[in-house]
């Protein structure tokens, strides 16, 4: 039995298809052997540079603050709107995803469990937050026994801010020293935990770059479109002035429709932004948003895998840097883009070019990556059995 772990019990699109995509690659390269995700639904919740006392004052304002939001009408259609959302991540899992019963435990009997290899990754599984928590037991898979092979795939510690990254040296260097193989997802990932190691430190791609294009669109044919008329998509992790300036800009300069994508309460602000243009787009689970991608005639996101997935399905997009938790987490953006030589499409200052992107070029990048990921799996893997 091969166990996988990583953050797929979160509602975002890159969590379950990241998932996905790395369940039926490994069911691929070891078709006699059961692949399960452990279903560990916890970790990560805190922020890295801000103190316990700031944090619980901000879960009590935020609580009243949300009190007072949902007195509104249409503010409650937003949380009802968040509920259907939720539940196509649920019914998404159920299908697509073998996994083991939930839990948040870091003692539960589900780690017992006899794995000849074990497998975390990819996304942010290694972040500051997590190696600092008791959920570093887990996602630096501590509860594998000595006969289980350590492996981590396309893990990312989400930033390369060293003023928080010296001080866990020796925090990660106790964390990974019994894995067997190690790869990151990012370069400068890679060159911080191969100082920390005497073991070689791969950079791989992210798990939703080992299916092709038409593996995602197989699974998006009866999904049905918000809109006839063409659209810009619009992916917000948080919301950003700039990407809804320039979301009106090209909308209002090419007639298009704007479908907004944003989970967060300034959902109502870009209703008021939008107007007859913008098409909300709450209640959207992961095949909704691989659909709206696929159909987009331009995606503008501040998101790792809302550019990930542009790539893959072909589409003309425009990336903006993002923070998370009072981190950067923009590296992760810039190093994928140049890695496919996409630099231009990272917007800063709002300037971006317009040239029309060479996909042909692209793919060929892509499939030699591919290649690259694919083997270090068939290496790491062949030590299990």
């Amino acid at each position: 039995m091969i166990g996988l772990i990583n953050i797929q019990w979160f509602d975002n699109p890159g969590a379950v298809l990241l998932a996905y995509g790395l369940q039926e690659t490994i069911k691929k390269l070891q078709p006699n052997e059961e692949i399960v995700i452990i279903d560990y639904a916890a970790g990560g919740s805190k922020s890295a540079d801000i103190s316990l006392s700031k944090q619980l004052f901000y879960k009590v304002k935020n609580k009243a603050v949300n009190a007072i939001f949902y007195l509104n009408s249409d503010n409650r259609k937003f949380r009802y709107e968040l509920k259907c959302r939720h539940e196509k991540y649920e019914n998404f899992r159920s299908e697509y995803l073998n996994r083991t019963s939930r839990t948040t435990e870091t003692n539960s009997d589900i780690f017992l469990k006899k794995f000849s290899a074990c497998i975390v990754g990819s996304d942010v599984v290694w972040k500051p937050e997590i190696a600092e928590e008791e959920h570093s037991k887990i996602y630096f898979l501590q509860f594998a026994g000595k006969n289980t092979n350590k492996i981590a795939y396309a893990a990312s510690i989400g930033t390369d801010n060293m003023s928080i990254l010296e001080k866990l040296k020796p925090t990660y260097k106790n964390l990974i020293s019994d894995f067997d193989f190690i790869s990151m997802r990012e370069a400068t990932g890679a060159k911080y935990i191969e100082n920390l190691t005497d073991k070689k430190v791969y950079n791989v791609l992210d798990p939703v770059f080992l299916l092709n294009a038409e593996t995602y669109i197989s699974l998006i044919k009866d999904i049905a479109l918000p809109c006839k008329q063409k659209y810009i998509y619009l992916y917000m992790l948080t919301y950003n002035e700039d990407l809804v300036s320039l979301a009106i800009k090209i909308a209002e300069t090419n007639n298009y429709k704007i479908i907004y994508d944003l989970h967060t309460k300034e959902n109502v602000i870009l209703k008021n932004k939008f107007k007859d243009n913008g098409i909300a787009s709450v209640a959207t689970g992961p095949l909704e948003f691989l659909s709206l991608i696929n159909n987009a005639s331009i995606v503008l996101c501040d998101s790792f895998h809302g550019t990930a997935f542009s790539i893959i399905l072909h589409k003309e997009f425009y990336t903006f840097g993002n923070h998370n938790g009072g981190i950067d987490i923009s590296t992760r953006m810039k190093e994928l883009l140049e890695k496919f030589s996409l630099e231009d499409r990272y917007v800063n200052n709002s300037t971006f070019t317009i040239r029309p992107i060479d996909y042909a070029i692209v793919d060929k990048k892509i499939e030699n990556y591919r290649k690259d990921s694919i083997d270090y799996l068939k290496m790491a893997l062949s030590n299990s059995f």
